[in-house]
């Protein structure tokens, strides 16, 4: 058998398998206490928001004014 059977429910030692759960959350958990504790999660969080403000510069201001200039063309043609 290969290393890659215990995914298809082949696996003949379970209490390795529970070792591999057990090990694979402490090293989750830890994880996730080392990127609180040092503000990891804050500064993914201030990262997203400066790419929403650049996306908003970007994209939906340019889209924005050019859709208003459609508008106030067609608004002034149909009066003319």
């Amino acid at each position: 058998m290969g290393g890659n059977e215990h995914g298809l429910g082949m696996s003949a030692n379970q209490p390795a398998c529970a070792a591999r759960v057990a090990i694979t959350g402490a090293l989750l958990m830890g994880s996730m206490f080392l990127a609180a504790r040092f503000g990891l999660v804050t500064l993914i969080a201030r990262g997203y928001r400066a790419l929403a403000y650049v996306l908003l510069v970007v994209f939906v201001l340019p889209v924005l004014t050019l859709g208003l200039r459609r508008l106030w063309r067609t608004r002034n043609s149909s009066f003319a």
